[in-house]
């Protein structure tokens, strides 16, 4: 009967420690999940005209996988079509250097895997350009 009672107590005093610990893990910082929570959160934290560091930073917080500070001329074909964008249009002289950025998009279920792209673009001075958003969907 003790042995029941010590279970009991045991039970009760852990439910609450482990109901506290599931919310916290939902609420902690997770990448966001959609192109429009993306763009919203890059758009409220970052400037017009953020450091580099503040860029990384700001990955870094929101767990968002990202590149090095690459060189903008050495994958310049590669990155073409992404300055084809309207958003861009007019900016693309002074494009130096990016970052690019993934994170996977839950935004629908779907069979097919769904990562956002995230292209951030800097000038010589290392301040942000812009970004560029994009969803690119994956095999299963």
């Amino acid at each position: 009967m003790v042995k029941n009672a010590k279970y009991i107590v045991l039970s009760v005093c852990a439910f609450p420690l482990i109901i506290t610990l599931g919310a916290w893990l939902q609420l902690r910082s997770k990448p966001p999940q959609t192109i429009e929570q993306v763009e919203r959160l890059i758009n409220s934290e970052l400037p017009s005209g953020a450091s580099k560091p503040q860029v990384e930073a700001f990955l870094d917080t929101h767990g968002i996988i990202h590149s090095e500070y690459v060189d903008y001329e050495v994958a310049r074909p590669d990155l073409e079509t992404d300055l084809q964008n309207k958003k861009l249009k007019g900016k693309t002289h002074c494009i130096k250097h990016y970052i690019f950025a993934s994170t996977p998009n839950r935004e629908r279920m779907s069979a097919f895997r769904s990562d956002i792209q995230i292209m951030f673009y800097f000038d010589d001075a290392d301040n942000l350009v812009d970004y560029v958003t994009k969803a690119v969907k994956d095999g299963p």
